[in-house]
């Protein structure tokens, strides 16, 4: 049986860095796609060509997709996240990076003994939960991952209250022959309705098509509880790093500043610099206990997911190193 991933990549290479090193025992290959435009459709960095030798992935691992036909951004408004309005529509090109996947599958990968791992670059499945589904994943399923939710720091404060649902598993021949942004947000509810937001993802031409022409209706779906770790918005205290990537989610409610930082340039560097100038500002010990070893060492060498020591004292910014 062969295992693949599949991420996508904006800037976070620290992340994929991350997933390299727990996924290479785990799944035969990786497949890392990277859109040219972000999701609010302004033309980016290209980091994964950029630090691919810094990777330290086994030769032929890693299958890259350069994707360079984004779809553009439909201007619509629409209530979006906690009741607040969304000034445009950017979730056709979140759903044409997932889609891309596709473009990494190799006509060696054989549809019924291949399982695809779908998430993003920084949900990290854990070893268990990957086992578990390879060995009973169904044809026509899709396995989703309840994770451990962390936003800003793996200490105890970072960790949410309640899991959240992120990425997921399932044949090849399920991912080839069905929509894989939808695969993603698949529900089953009685009546086989949908989500309301479904269509937000269509791009202008779709929007009239039936959703049978996106996945199939004998879908069969079930969750797996504590299957992993999701670590959200870490950037180790530079406002910067954080700041570009949130101008670019998809959920275009999420900014409302005026200025916006250039994408073209590398936001990894500096960021990466800032955290090692400041690397004794952080607590090593300040860890929830639910972090699994792997995520432990990596923050032992690079700890932009750690908490600081100090919350009092400022830390050395890019204005005054």
């Amino acid at each position: 049986m062969k295992r693949i991933a599949c991420v996508p990549l904006l800037q976070e290479i620290w992340a994929l860095k991350l997933q390299i090193a727990h996924l290479i025992p785990l799944v035969d290959s990786l497949i890392v796609v990277e859109g040219d435009r972000t999701f609010a459709g302004y033309e980016k960095f290209m980091y994964f060509e950029h630090y691919q030798e810094e990777l330290n992935a086994p030769p032929g691992f890693v299958r890259y997709v350069r994707v360079s036909d984004m779809p553009e951004v439909i201007s619509e408004s629409y209530v979006a996240s906690a009741g607040r309005i969304a000034p445009e529509n950017r979730w056709p090109l979140d759903r044409h990076i997932r889609k891309a996947a596709v473009r990494g599958f190799t006509p060696d990968d054989n549809d019924n003994d291949t399982i695809v791992f779908v998430h993003d670059v920084d949900e990290f499945i854990s070893e268990e939960a990957m086992k578990y589904s390879s060995e009973t994943i169904q044809e026509n399923e899709v396995i989703s991952f309840s994770l451990a939710d962390y936003r800003g720091s793996i200490s105890p404060r970072g960790r949410r209250p309640d899991d959240i649902m992120c990425g997921y598993a399932t044949k090849l021949s399920t991912a080839r022959k069905n929509d894989m942004h939808f695969l993603r947000r698949f529900v089953i509810r009685e009546g086989g309705a949908v989500p309301a937001n479904f269509r937000l993802s269509l791009t202008t031409p779709e929007k009239d098509r039936p959703l049978r022409d996106f996945f199939d209706k004998n879908l069969t779906t079930r969750s797996m509880e504590n299957a992993g770790w999701h670590l959200s918005s870490m950037h180790g205290y530079y406002q910067n790093y954080l700041t570009a990537k949130v101008q670019n989610f998809a959920h275009s409610e999420s900014w409302r500043g005026d200025e916006r930082l250039s994408i073209t340039s590398d936001q990894y560097a500096p960021m990466a610099e800032f955290v090692m100038k400041n690397f004794d500002m952080f607590d090593q010990t300040n860890v929830d206990e639910n972090i699994p070893e792997f995520i432990r060492s990596f923050s032992a060498n690079f700890p932009i997911m750690l908490e600081r020591r100090t919350p009092n004292v400022a830390l050395k910014s890019e204005r005054n190193p």
